[in-house]
């Protein structure tokens, strides 16, 4: 339906996330630009995240602006608290990268890196199991 939430759009942002839930509270009402932000922030949170807004603006073809616009429509005060409530929104998605990072630099063996791996992955699965809805 013409003006709703994209469908799938926030498979690379968790669902539960702040920001994930005032973008599909929000997004109706958005103008073409705020909605082609958003579905930038929902297809890659950590990209912009990692970018400044200069660097998101300019990937996105949005104004500055309108970035800051964005983040006000959502309830931020502006930019820099919406970026941060983005990262916190990351962190679950994040935190299987940093176990692995200490896996790794602990004198372990392969066998002990990959069986690491691979039960991140199994409680990963299990995570997106848990976390269907089909209302989304």
């Amino acid at each position: 339906m013409k003006g709703s939430f994209p469908a799938g759009a926030h498979a690379a942002l968790p669902a539960s996330s702040v920001v994930t839930g005032k973008i599909e509270e929000t997004y109706p009402q958005f103008s073409l630009a705020l909605r082609t932000f958003a579905d930038f922030v929902l297809r890659e949170p950590m990209k912009v995240a990692s970018l400044s807004i200069n660097e998101t603006v300019e990937v996105t073809g949005v104004s500055v602006a309108s970035a800051n616009r964005f983040a006000r429509k959502l309830g931020f005060s502006g930019y820099a608290e919406f970026r941060a409530e983005l990262l916190r929104g990351m962190a679950p998605v994040q935190a299987p990268v940093d176990r692995l990072r200490r896996k790794l630099g602990e004198s372990s063996d392969t066998t002990q890196v990959v069986q690491a791996s691979l039960a991140e992955d199994i409680g990963n699965l299990e995570g997106s199991m848990v976390n269907l809805d089909p209302a989304r």
